[in-house]
């Protein structure tokens, strides 16, 4: 829980930010290896974020949520807005039939992966087959069938009516059908903000702005996000090293040249999973006869 949510409110944070903030020194004069490294990056437009949770497997959306990292890469069919709405993203809208089984959702016409190719329905419908087959911790049986109707259109139904199936729609990145392979995770394409560049394992992952990108294009060029624990994000915070980077309240009172504190609006949710005990047919019989 604690290393989502980190990487969460870091790359929340850089992606909504327009400009670096906080990365100028308040120091008139200084002349410090920081301080250049720092200016040096502004004038490049480039951006260091320090995030806790490093994905083991790498960079598949059809294998596991990887919080706002899902938003670095990939697109999603819907997402939040500023008021934790939802808005569309991928798609142009949605309509639910009447029994609540049919969702036919429409998506964007000429968008494209960041290898150039064209994002297509088909490959929404394999991303949705892949990962409800998968496993992953995006659940997916409650998905019945996924199809494509044509080339804007896909129809989802459902085993049984979910109001908040359109909460998984915003938390899967689509993949492209065609680069979809068992090197995909180390090499993800995808249609989001920005474009996989490099990743040194246990270190940092580099992307850069994806020109081919369908929504407003990012102000920051370059993106380094590099893990590091609290400790270690606060300590490469004061050095200059990184530029933003999650730290938990009690660092907030401490007082960094060239660094100010944003405070964000968040929401935590914690669950508990009990052990389940396998019942036996004749016991659920005896137990619904008794609440009869």
């Amino acid at each position: 829980m604690k290393l989502k949510r980190s990487i969460s409110i870091a790359l929340t944070m850089m992606l909504t930010v327009a400009t670096i903030t906080g990365c100028t020194s308040s120091k008139e004069g200084e002349k410090s290896s920081d301080k250049s490294n720092t200016n040096s990056r502004i004038e490049n437009s480039e951006l260091v974020a320090a995030v806790a949770y490093e994905p083991d497997e790498g960079f598949d959306a059809t294998t596991g949520g990887h919080g706002s990292m899902t938003r670095v890469f990939f697109s999603t069919l819907f997402k939040r807005d500023k008021n934790l709405g939802m808005e569309n993203d991928l798609a142009t809208g949605y309509k639910v039939s009447d029994d609540r089984l049919t969702w036919n959702v429409s998506i964007r016409d000429g968008v494209k992966f960041s290898d150039g190719e064209n994002l297509t329905a088909e490959d929404v419908v394999y991303t949705y087959e892949n990962a409800k087959e998968s496993g992953s911790n995006i659940d997916l049986t409650i998905l019945d069938s996924v199809k494509v109707m044509d080339d804007h259109n896909i129809e989802f139904k459902l085993k049984e009516p979910q109001s908040t199936f359109i909460e998984k729609m915003a938390s899967i990145g689509i993949v492209p059908k065609h680069a979809h392979d068992e090197k995909f995770a180390q090499n993800p394409i995808g249609s989001g903000p920005y474009k996989f560049v490099q990743w040194d394992k246990g270190q940092q992952v580099i992307a850069e702005a994806n020109k081919n990108y369908y929504g407003e294009k990012p102000s920051i060029k370059k993106l380094t996000m590099v893990f590091l624990d609290d400790d270690a994000a606060y300590a490469a915070i004061k050095s200059g090293e990184v530029d933003i980077a999650s730290i938990p309240g009690s660092f907030a009172k401490d007082k960094v040249d060239g660094k100010k504190v944003i405070e964000l609006d968040s929401i935590e949710t914690y669950g508990i999973e009990f052990p389940m005990q396998k019942v036996e047919k004749k016991i659920k019989m005896d137990i619904l006869w008794v609440m009869m």
